[in-house]
């Protein structure tokens, strides 16, 4: 079976305000801040690899019931294509929330949702924009056809 990539994000949205992470020691984007998520691993499902990524980068454990699934996004970075599947915690409030990968995260940052800092990547910035804040289930970020209905 070939093993097609994706990636999940998970959103948590408390009073106005988003969940970030700022990302260190990486080649790309390295100190800028991205919504918490990552790929798929070959033979998992999204909603395995947004549970799993959840305790790997923010030590929380949740279950099916705690999220939903709110859109999904094509990217295309390069010569890469790949699908994001953007969950939202539901009721965030309940949660504490850690750096579990002080490797690759030097903190956590809730950001105004509508006031972004500007250090936060392009394409996320694109994302919360057009799907948590305008609720448009589907969006493309790379592509020269982003128009979708």
């Amino acid at each position: 079976m070939n093993h097609v990539g994706s990636s999940v994000n998970l959103c948590a949205v408390q009073e106005g305000k988003i969940l970030l992470l700022r990302r260190i020691s990486q080649r790309w984007a390295d100190g800028q801040l991205q919504i918490p998520g990552g790929k798929t691993e070959p033979g998992e499902s999204p909603l395995a690899a947004v549970l799993r990524e959840s305790h790997e980068e923010l030590g929380i454990e949740i279950g099916p019931d705690d999220i939903r699934y709110i859109a999904t996004v094509a990217v295309r970075d390069g010569d890469n294509e790949y699908f994001a599947l953007q969950f939202q915690l539901l009721h965030p409030e309940k949660f504490k929330f850690h750096i579990m990968e002080p490797q690759k995260c030097s903190e956590l940052v809730w950001a105004n949702i509508n006031n972004l800092p500007e250090d936060t990547i392009d394409p996320f910035k694109d994302v919360i924009a057009q799907t948590l804040v305008k609720g448009r289930p589907y969006i493309q970020v790379g592509y020269t056809d982003t128009a979708c209905p």
